[in-house]
């Protein structure tokens, strides 16, 4: 739901590393919430360490059990790009667009509404209906 195709994009090529090594965290507003969001270094370190392991496109490609790609066509935070990646890795994947929804399906924290939103609610039978 909403994945990422690639972690190095976001950890390791933004900003400056010495200055986030010297702070030991650099914060990331987040569009959505408008919050900053800590990044800590050691989030670095460990994708550094384990990047072959963390490698999406490798893994999207070793899979061999079926697997279901969701993703918003109006995502702002996760391109929609980066599902259309994952579905060229892997095309015995599926791939399902959800018209009209953003990176969490229309919802917000807390969720104050006595339903789902429309979209989440299309998101939870199209896994209902793979599982």
């Amino acid at each position: 739901m909403a994945s990422v195709s690639d972690f190095e994009k976001r950890t390791s090529t933004t900003g400056d590393l010495d200055e986030w090594k010297n702070k030991g965290v650099k914060y990331v507003l987040n569009g959505r919430t408008k919050q900053q969001m800590p990044h800590y270094y050691q989030f670095y370190e460990d994708f550094m360490t384990n990047k072959k392991r963390l490698h999406i496109e490798s893994a999207e490609k070793r899979l061999t059990i079926p697997h279901l790609i969701i993703h918003g066509n109006e995502d702002i935070s996760v391109s929609i790009n980066e599902a259309m990646e994952l579905k060229k890795w892997n095309p015995k994947s599926r791939l399902e667009i959800i018209e009209g929804a953003n990176h969490v399906f229309n919802t917000k924290h807390p969720w104050k509404d006595m339903e789902m939103s429309k979209e989440l609610k299309a998101v939870s039978q199209l896994i209902l209906n793979f599982v």
